[in-house]
C-alpha cells in the first residue's frame, strides 16, 4: 500500500485522478520537447560542427555518463528528500542549460566542447528526474494501477516520439539545429507548471535509522544483485542498452554518410517508426493479462532484438526508408512492451523506502552502461567502418534474453501476486 494520506483510487479511475494526470500532462509536454533536443544536439555536431564518429560517441556518452557517476547518489538523495521537489528543480535546471545552446549559435560561441558540457549537464539533472520519477509514482497510484499508469505514460512518450521528430526535422532544416533547442527549453518550463499544481501528500522521509550515505548505496547494490529477479532483469537491461546504444552512436552518422538521408527524412523515418511504440503501450497491460507479465517481458525483449538492429544494418540507400520504419515500428512495439511490464514489476515489489536507491541502482547498471556502448559504437565505427560496427552490435543485442531464460521473473503472472523485497543486512 503506499505510503500517502492520498485517496486510495481504483484502477479503472485514472482517468479521473488528478494527480496523476498532471504527472501526465507534465511527462508529455517535456517528452515532446525532448524531441527537438535528441535530433538537434547531435545534428549540430554532424552539419554545423562537422563531428567525427568518435566526437558523436563521446557526446552520447555525456549525455548518458551521469547514469553511470552519479545514480546510486542520487538515489540516497530522492529517498532523503521530497521526490516533487527534485521533478521542479531538475526541470527549471536543464531549460536554462539548454537555452545556452541557441545563444551560444546566435554569438558566435558555438563548439564541441560547448555541446559536450550542456549535454553533461542535463544528463546529470535528468539521472534525479528520472529516478524520481519513478520513485514517486507508486506513491500516486496504487500498485494494482502500475501497468495502466505506466501504459498511459509510455503511451504519451510514444506519441511524442511518434510526432515529435517528424516536426523537429522540419524545424531543424528551417531554422537550423541550434535554434530549434529551444522549443525544448521552453516545453520544460510548462512541464513544470503542472508538477507544480500535482496535490500530493508526500510524507517527510524517515530520519530515525539514516545510516551514511555510502552505507545505503551500498544497500541497494546489494538488494538488486541478490534478488535473482531484479538481477536478471538488470543484465538483460543493461546488455541491450550496451548494444543498442553502440548503434545509435553511430547510427545518424550512418544516415547522413551512407544511407543519404536528408535531416527531415530522418525525423519523417523516425516519426512513423515510433508510431510502434503507442501499440506497444497499448499491448502492454494486454499482453501481461493474456500471458503473464513475466512471459511478457521475455518474449517482448526477444522481439525487439531480433527486429531493430539487423534491419538497421541491411539498409541500403534504396531501402533505407521501407527497412528504418519497419525496424523502428516493430523495435519499439516489443521495447516499450518490455520497459512497462518490467518497470511496473519493479516497483510492485520495491517497498516505498527503497523505491529511490533500488530505481538508482538499476539505472546504475543499466544506464551506466550507456556511455561505454556509445564510446565502443564511435570506436567501432572508426576502425571498422560504420556498417560493420552496426552489424557487430547488432548481433551483441541478441545476448539480452539469455538473462531472463531461467529467471523467476518469468513464473510471475500477475503483479499482485509478487512476493515483496525487503532490506538485507
Amino acid at each position: 500500500m503506499n505510503q500517502s494520506t492520498s485517496k486510495v483510487v481504483p484502477q479503472q479511475s485514472l482517468w479521473r485522478h488528478a494527480n496523476f494526470l498532471r504527472l501526465w500532462s507534465s511527462e508529455t509536454i517535456s517528452s515532446f520537447g525532448a524531441q527537438f533536443s535528441e535530433l538537434a544536439i547531435p545534428l549540430t555536431a554532424v552539419l554545423l560542427l562537422q563531428g567525427t564518429a568518435l566526437q558523436l560517441g563521446i557526446l552520447n556518452a555525456a549525455i548518458t555518463a551521469p547514469f553511470l557517476l552519479f545514480s546510486l547518489i542520487a538515489g540516497v538523495w530522492i529517498d532523503r528528500h521530497r521526490r516533487r521537489s527534485v521533478l521542479i528543480a531538475s526541470n527549471i535546471g536543464r531549460a536554462i542549460l539548454l537555452a545556452t545552446i541557441p545563444l551560444a549559435a546566435a554569438t558566435g560561441h558555438l563548439s564541441i566542447i560547448l555541446l559536450l558540457g550542456v549535454a553533461f549537464l542535463v544528463g546529470t539533472l535528468r539521472v534525479f528526474f528520472d529516478i524520481a520519477y519513478q520513485s514517486i509514482l507508486p506513491g500516486i497510484v496504487e500498485r494494482e494501477q502500475l501497468v495502466d499508469a505506466n501504459s498511459r505514460l509510455e503511451a504519451s512518450r510514444a506519441v511524442s516520439s511518434a510526432a515529435g521528430p517528424s516536426v523537429a526535422g522540419g524545424v531543424i532544416q528551417v531554422l537550423t539545429a541550434p535554434f530549434a533547442i529551444a522549443f525544448d527549453a521552453v516545453s520544460f518550463i510548462f512541464s513544470t507548471l503542472f508538477l507544480s499544481k500535482i496535490d500530493y501528500h508526500e510524507p517527510e522521509p524517515d530520519r530515525s535509522d539514516r545510516q551514511s550515505v555510502m552505507a545505503e548505496m551500498r544497500q541497494g547494490l546489494r538488494i538488486v544483485v541478490r534478488d535473482p529477479r531484479l538481477r536478471s532483469l538488470a543484465g538483460a537491461g543493461s546488455t541491450a542498452n550496451f548494444f543498442e546504444f553502440a548503434i545509435m552512436a553511430l547510427f545518424l552518422l550512418y544516415a547522413v554518410n551512407l544511407l543519404n538521408l536528408k535531416p527531415a527524412m530522418i525525423g519523417i523515418i523516425l516519426g512513423a517508426g515510433a508510431t510502434g511504440a503507442i501499440a506497444g503501450a497499448l499491448l502492454a497491460g494486454k499482453l501481461a493479462s493474456r500471458i503473464g507479465t513475466g512471459p511478457t517481458i521475455l518474449t517482448s525483449l526477444v522481439l525487439g532484438v531480433t527486429v531493430w538492429g539487423p534491419l538497421i544494418y541491411l539498409a541500403t540507400p534504396t531501402t533505407a526508408i521501407p527497412l528504418l520504419i519497419v525496424a523502428w515500428f516493430f523495435g519499439e512495439v516489443a521495447f516499450v512492451a518490455w520497459s512497462i511490464n518490467q518497470s511496473s514489476f519493479r516497483q510492485a515489489i520495491c517497498p516505498a523506502d527503497l523505491q529511490g536507491r533500488v530505481n538508482a541502482t538499476m539505472r546504475f547498471l543499466t544506464a551506466g552502461v550507456v556511455p561505454l556502448g556509445s564510446i565502443a559504437g564511435g570506436i567501432l565505427g572508426d576502425i571498422l567502418g560504420l556498417r560493420l560496427a552496426i552489424g557487430v552490435a547488432a548481433v551483441g543485442l541478441l545476448l539480452a534474453p539469455l538473462w531472463l531464460v531461467f529467471s523467476p521473473v518469468l513464473a510471475v503472472k500477475k503483479l499482485g501476486e509478487a512476493e515483496t523485497i525487503g532490506f538485507l543486512d
